[in-house]
């Protein structure tokens, strides 16, 4: 699931920069460094929010955004996906909000 997450994440990087989000980051840690691999990725959106989407190997995944001037949390959640699972509606609240 994680190569898959990798893909995802690549292609809906111009959406988001055509919405004005910037991605930032993409750390990999792999099989050599945790016995759980994980990818994070990291969006910005100028003065408005900060977030990050979290997926492990075990399809369990994190997902934060923060207000920008505030710093404020606006989403804090921990979620179990299930294997084939389509990117777009398991993060859609997340995307919704990061790109407003």
């Amino acid at each position: 699931m994680l190569d898959n997450f990798q893909i995802w994440t690549r292609e809906i990087k111009g959406w988001l920069q055509a919405k004005g989000v910037e991605t930032e980051e993409i750390n990999i840690v792999d099989s050599i460094i945790s016995d759980n691999p994980s990818i994070t990725v990291h969006h910005y959106s100028p003065e408005k929010f900060i977030g990050l989407i979290t997926l492990w190997e075990t399809n369990a995944a994190y997902v934060e955004i923060l207000e920008y001037s505030s710093g404020e949390t606006v989403i804090s959640e921990h979620l179990q996906i299930q294997a084939n699972s389509d990117f777009n509606e398991v993060f859609k609240g997340y995307l919704s909000t990061i790109s407003q």
